[in-house]
């Protein structure tokens, strides 16, 4: 079975392909926190998201302290402040919707998470035409 690389694309080389599960497996028995665990479950080995362990991993995202701290900068209307980054005058851990909707996506949250409802439900109603 092809394993996911980084880029988004497949790798089919049989060792290669046995290396990168072997390490992948190495790093989750280590018990790394759940950001690790879903990119490795989810990125890397193409669990499907009714696979136990990926939806374990994706529950515990919630529960970690950089999704914890995206949660709490979010404003009540699900922006981070203004949309670019070059608009930055207030001084916040996650500066813009920009920087806030890009930190969601890297800690591997998918877009039914609450927070990106509603990051798209303020873009949406924001920047709707």
């Amino acid at each position: 079975m092809p394993v996911r690389c980084g880029c988004g694309g497949r790798v089919n080389k049989p060792g290669l392909v046995a290396l990168i599960k072997s390490v992948s497996e190495t790093i989750l028995a280590q018990s790394p926190g759940a950001v690790v665990r879903i990119h490795m479950l989810r990125d890397v080995l193409g669990e499907p998201p009714e696979d136990p362990a990926r939806v374990e991993a994706q529950d515990g995202l919630t529960d970690s302290r950089w999704v914890r701290d995206l949660a709490a900068e979010q404003w009540a209307d699900g922006g981070w402040g203004a949309f670019h980054s070059e608009n930055t005058r207030r001084k916040q851990v996650i500066p813009t919707t920009e920087v806030g909707v890009e930190r969601a996506l890297a800690l591997g949250l998918e877009n039914t998470h609450p927070i990106l409802v509603k990051a798209k439900n303020y873009l949406v109603g924001s920047y709707a035409s």
